[in-house]
């Protein structure tokens, strides 16, 4: 090989170096891009654990404000029922009162003394 051979070899190698050069400036703002990337990535997995975190919590409260609800529905129906049972207590009292009186106006027509019979 001649000089000019070695020098054009030479040339070669400085072009595919300066090429690689270009390359790994490439490759040095993709990592860049994916560090970015990296960094974005945990923010968004950060904030999603977050809001997931948020959400358990909610729903826990919710499950407990749900047995809360079924417990006071479940108070409300059997005060409803008492309530109902008082009232029929009430009207079946004031039946017996009358009946009662019915009882001593008819006792006091057929001269009944109402003390000396046992029942």
């Amino acid at each position: 090989m001649n000089d000019d051979q070695f020098q054009q070899i030479s040339d070669q190698f400085a072009k595919l170096n300066k090429r690689f050069d270009k390359n790994d400036d490439q490759f040095a703002r993709i990592d860049g891009r994916f560090n970015e990337s990296d960094d974005q990535f945990a923010r968004l997995y950060t904030y999603a654990e977050n809001q997931f975190g948020d959400i358990r919590h909610e729903l826990s409260e919710r499950a407990s404000q749900n047995s809360v609800n079924m417990l006071t529905n479940a108070i409300d129906k059997y005060a409803g029922k008492i309530d109902a049972y008082a009232m029929e207590m009430a009207a079946m009292q004031h039946k017996i009162d009358r009946l009662e009186k019915y009882i001593e106006v008819l006792a006091e027509k057929a001269g009944v003394d109402l003390n000396t019979v046992h029942v």
